[in-house]
């Protein structure tokens, strides 16, 4: 990707101040410019290209400068302004077409971002162009999934900006959540990079802030601080400088030491990687081994920063004896960066940044299920998690009630500028239900029945849609749902004399996260049994998740206004350059906005998986978006941009619905022809429409075969 997450890196290990113009001549403000921008002050070196554009308005050479600056500082407003003047000059600058069409999606104006960003990929001629096409495809389907804001924002998640003792009018990272509402986070406050905590008093207040001290820092900057989940070790990042000001992270460790922490150790050279950045670590411990997820831009990576994992044994004698680390695979992984790993283990889903997909913003939020190197294909966690900014650190805290996640969105009235990254904390009015129970038979009511098919259906308007269908060996069966949805429990036993027994539940009933307890007991005999789900019986027990007594936190939904422009405040000092002649050129949009806001056909040989080998003679892959028992035409209009609609009748009055392209290929096989096709367009399903469970399968002969997945296919 042209714009990296190094160069964010940059911005927070860079220092600098700003001159006054004085009477400097041009030609002493252009070189004081080029000084500022070589040791990071892009703000500085901005301001003084725009000052010299502005008296010298032939060399538009400087305004492109300032522009490029200001793309880089992540001052959209401003980037686009510049790059507006030169946006058809990318043979003789360095693509400003792009970097205009890109600002322009950050400003929250997908639409004109879509435009533009076709403008310059259809003129640009560069010898890069068939890789670059690849970049701006992924934008464009970014400004397509902006312009769905409004359907895929989750209503029932609040953000709200941290207070005074976190956030500051510099950059603050890296928050992790403890369970005495302890808080660690990272900041330039004082410059240079640290490492703080705060402890939360009360509501939304905050204690002062205390710095860790580090009894040996080696580099100017200490950041992204993770801790075992028994406290006891500190993995954390120092970061410098390298003499072409390029910046150089890697990881360290600390152990619990009475109030304070043990001098840090450097892990080792195989983990930190001599050249390469190694950075934002995440530490969980599953069947007891520490397996350490960490951010690196090292050789033999997918591109750009990749994660990896590596593991160590607890209870190992020597402190630093990892494994080698192994690259968490293409389907987390992109041709672009990948950031700040979360790993919920209860879940089993794994929440990072990047910005290689299609993306709302420069980095989205997304989530993965699995573990080490099997993934799934990673969904967008849409709005209000993502933003036309950056947001990165995503992470969970159940002791907390909630998250957080760190953004340069605009966030009225407390954050009015994008160029400086700050910590908010994010809550869900999240009610979840479990329900499960044993299955026993009438004949044997004490005893477990082996082999019982149960199937969860969610019920939508008249339809019933299969979610979950599994055999249970052990008579046990267990499902989490959904909140503000109705559902259907099945359970049968294929190949014996028993009735069908179901029962109806509704999530929208309960007011708190709950475990419904509900036995189920098959009879022999020819009507279908249909058990109440919420009326008490002696076979069901609810179980209230947050204890007896303690009610469930909820949070009141703020409104939050969100402005494409910058306010009078926000404005910086900029020289006398005529903004308006350079915004009209803008204008020869707006006539080509209503025919391209709309989404386009979805091409599957695009996307974030290469399309790989061809499926051998009669093979081909087919999604499954549902199993319905009622098909409603209505509910899968969004799927006409993905290909044909396709049914097969199953077991127990089931169709399946499946996606299969518009024509045959050419050995007469009907599907996609490869997984990575195939795969490109599940993508687009599952992040654009309401079928988050559909999956790919293959099809022999027009005959499925295998299991379904998610994902291609990773070596351990």
């Amino acid at each position: 990707m042209i714009k990296s997450y190094w160069i964010l890196l940059l911005m927070l290990v860079s220092v600098g101040s700003m001159l006054a113009q004085g009477s400097m001549s041009w030609k002493k403000r252009a070189k004081e410019a080029e000084a500022l921008e070589a040791k990071g002050n892009f703000h500085g070196a901005a301001v003084f290209y725009e000052q010299v554009y502005a008296e010298k308005s032939d060399k538009p050479e400087y305004i492109y400068k300032a522009g490029n600056c200001y793309f880089l500082m992540r001052d959209y407003s401003n980037a686009v302004k510049c790059l507006g003047a030169v946006k058809n000059q990318n043979e003789e600058y360095d693509k400003p077409g792009f970097k205009f069409g890109v600002a322009l999606k950050q400003n929250k104006q997908p639409a004109k971002a879509k435009v533009a960003l076709k403008a310059f990929i259809n003129s640009y001629n560069g010898e890069d162009k068939a890789a670059l096409k690849r970049i701006v495809d992924a934008e464009i389907q970014g400004c397509d999934f902006a312009l769905k804001e409004k359907e895929l924002t989750n209503t029932a998640i609040t953000l709200k900006f941290l207070d005074k003792y976190i956030n500051s009018e510099r950059t603050e990272f890296s928050p992790v959540a403890l369970a005495n509402d302890m808080l660690y986070f990272s900041s330039t406050v004082n410059g240079a990079a640290e490492i703080y905590s705060v402890q939360r008093q009360s509501g939304d207040k905050w204690s002062k802030r205390e710095q860790v001290k580090i009894k040996n820092l080696e580099k100017a900057h200490a950041g992204n601080p993770t801790l075992t989940p028994d406290g006891e070790r500190m993995y954390f990042t120092q970061c410098g400088l390298s003499e072409d000001m390029k910046p150089l992270c890697q990881i360290y460790v600390m152990t619990k030491e009475g109030n304070g922490w043990s001098e840090a150790i450097k892990l080792p050279a195989y983990i930190n990687v001599e050249g390469a950045n190694t950075t934002h670590p995440f530490v969980t411990v599953v069947d007891d081994k520490e397996i350490l997820y960490f951010s690196s831009n090292r050789e033999d990576g997918k591109g750009g920063a990749d994660l990896w994992y590596t593991t160590r044994a607890i209870g190992s004698r020597g402190e630093l004896n990892f494994t080698l680390p192994k690259n968490l695979g293409q389907n987390i992984n992109t041709a672009g960066d990948e950031i700040t790993p979360f790993y919920h283990k209860d879940l089993g889903e794994l929440f990072f940044s990047s910005n290689g997909r299609a993306n709302v913003g420069g980095f989205d939020i997304f989530k993965s299920k699995g573990g080490r190197s099997i993934w799934e294909l990673a969904e967008n966690l849409g709005f209000p998690i993502n933003s036309a900014a950056d947001d990165m650190y995503y992470s969970i805290s159940e002791e907390h009630g909630g998250g957080y996640l760190v953004s340069n969105r605009l966030f009225y009235p407390e954050n009015t500028a994008t160029t400086d990254d700050d910590i908010f904390y994010f809550g869900e009015n999240r009610v979840i239900v479990t329900i499960k129970g044993m299955i026993t038979a009438s004949d044997a009511p004490d005893v477990p029945l082996a082999g019982a098919s149960v199937k969860l259906f969610e019920l939508i308007d008249d339809g019933e849609e299969l979610v979950e269908d599994k055999t249970v060996e052990d008579g046990n069966y267990k499902f989490v749902l959904e909140p503000q949805k109705q559902y259907l429990v099945e359970i049968a036993k294929p190949d014996a004399n028993y009735l069908i027994a179901s029962y109806e539940i509704n999530t929208n009933k309960f007011s708190k996260s709950e475990v419904v307890k509900k036995n189920i007991e098959l009879k022999k005999g020819e009507e279908e049994i249909v058990a109440a789900a919420n009326t008490p019986n002696e076979e069901e027990e609810t179980v209230a998740t947050n204890g007896p007594d303690e009610e469930e936190t909820t949070y009141e939904e703020e409104e939050t206004t969100y402005e494409e422009e910058t306010t009078e405040e926000e404005t910086v000092a900029t020289a006398d350059v005529d903004v308006d002649d350079i915004i009209s050129e803008t204008d020869w949009m707006d006539e080509e906005l209503e025919e391209d806001a709309k989404p386009t056909t979805i091409d599957p040989t695009k996307g974030t998986y290469e399309v790989g080998e061809a499926a051998p003679q009669g093979v081909a892959y087919r999604i499954q978006v549902s199993a319905v028992r009622k098909f409603r035409e209505s509910k899968y209009e969004k799927l006409e941009e993905t290909g044909n609609l396709d049914f097969e009748q199953i077991e127990d009055g089931l169709t399946r619905v499946v996606v299969i392209p518009t024509e045959k290929n050419e050995d007469g096989s009907l599907g996609f022809k490869s997984k990575g096709e195939a795969l490109n367009v599940l993508e687009y399903i599952v992040n654009n429409t309401r079928f988050k469970r559909a999956f790919v399968i293959a099809y022999e002969n027009d005959e499925r075969v295998g299991e379904g997945f998610r994902g291609l296919d990773e070596e351990i």
